[in-house]
């Protein structure tokens, strides 16, 4: 995942906001310059036609893109061009865009649907895990459904890489569990009882159909 990517992953980005921020309309988009004299750099953020933003970072004396500060582990210089890369993406982020929380489209689809079916709303508890939320049933106040974000290893060991997913945790009845973690997408609950929990990957993997019959049960069984 890019240093873009990760600052942005649940932002919507608001091109109006962007203009007013400074940006300007170029043939490709709308593009922002903003010069870090100290280092001698020039930073370029460019937001695209197909709705991405992304940046590079310019020696202007050498006239030639400078991309050590992307490298995993930087020090010294390269740090603190990291350092001032990303406080300018999160500078944009805080005056041009709205946070929907959720990385993935389906999640967003069934935050929407979990609104309409069971007059809840998301409720997130942890500042140090702003992508969590859960839904409670109005009635007794019990948690039904729980949504987070973490790495997809975290669930599948044959997971082929880092990538961090939406899941979703439902309760279920010991006869469901067993049937339900054949289905591909569907797995022990994360970081809740398993004899009574499981996790649904939220990468549309699951249709949305099965997914909501799953919060009906949950929401039921609560």
């Amino acid at each position: 995942m890019t240093i873009e990517e990760e600052v942005f992953a649940t932002y919507q980005i608001d091109p109006q906001k962007l203009q007013a921020y400074g940006f300007v309309p170029q043939e490709n988009g709308l593009t922002l310059t903003r010069s870090l004299p100290a280092l001698g750099l020039q930073v370029i953020v460019t937001y695209n036609s197909s709705g991405t933003l992304t940046g590079k970072v310019m020696d202007t004396l050498a006239d030639e893109e400078y991309v050590a500060f992307r490298m995993a582990e930087t020090a010294g210089f390269r740090a603190e061009v990291r350092q001032q890369f990303i406080a300018l993406l999160e500078d944009i982020r805080t005056h041009c865009c709205v946070d929907q929380h959720f990385h993935h489209e389906q999640t967003r689809r069934l935050n929407a649907c979990i609104k309409t079916a069971f007059g809840t709303e998301p409720e997130f508890l942890w500042e140090k895990l702003p992508s969590y939320a859960v839904y409670r049933k109005t009635t007794n106040q019990k948690w039904f459904a729980l949504i987070g974000r973490l790495p997809k290893k975290k669930l599948d060991d044959h997971a082929s890489s880092d990538e961090e997913v939406d899941i979703l945790n439902v309760k279920v009845s010991p006869a469901q569990q067993e049937a339900a973690l054949t289905h591909t997408g569907i797995y022990p609950a994360y970081h809740m009882n398993k004899k009574h929990w499981v996790s649904l990957v939220l990468d549309d993997t699951l249709p949305d159909d099965v997914i909501l019959s799953m919060l009906t049960d949950s929401f039921r069984q609560v």
